[in-house]
């Protein structure tokens, strides 16, 4: 693909985020969400009373929605003087898109508080690997 080409958002964000948690480039997308799923609820120690799956599901989709609407391009910028403000913009919207998706009827503090983290570890995660890019050739 030459410079004239835009690349497809969702995908350079899928991209990243599967560069993120080790998942082969070539790995089917459903195949690398469920991987993706299953070390978000391992690393985070599981949820409480809530689907795992579905909560996890719902995080992946939210970052990639929100990434590729552009909602997270502000967070690749570490100098940028707003980049406190532009980050808790940006891990709130993730968070309320996958709370919206994944577990809208939760009321249980700790539950969310440990779901936010998650959430956030995740963007966190997708963002460092979005900034190093994809491993260049020797």
């Amino acid at each position: 693909m030459d410079d004239s080409q835009a690349v497809d958002p969702r995908l350079r964000w899928w991209a990243a985020m599967k560069r993120a948690f080790h998942v082969p480039e070539r790995e089917s997308d459903g195949n690398a969400q469920a991987a993706i799923v299953r070390a978000v609820i391992r690393d985070s120690g599981g949820f409480f009373d809530i689907d795992e799956i579905v909560a996890g599901s719902a995080m992946v989709d939210a970052t990639l929605d929100l990434a590729s609407a552009g909602e997270l391009d502000r967070l690749l910028t570490i100098d940028e003087s707003l980049y406190p403000s532009g980050a808790m913009g940006g891990l709130d919207a993730a968070y309320n898109h996958a709370r919206n998706l994944g577990w809208p009827d939760v009321t249980d503090q700790h539950t969310l508080l440990n779901l936010r983290e998650v959430s956030d570890h995740l963007i966190g995660k997708v963002i460092n690997s979005e900034r190093e890019g994809p491993p260049r050739s020797p």
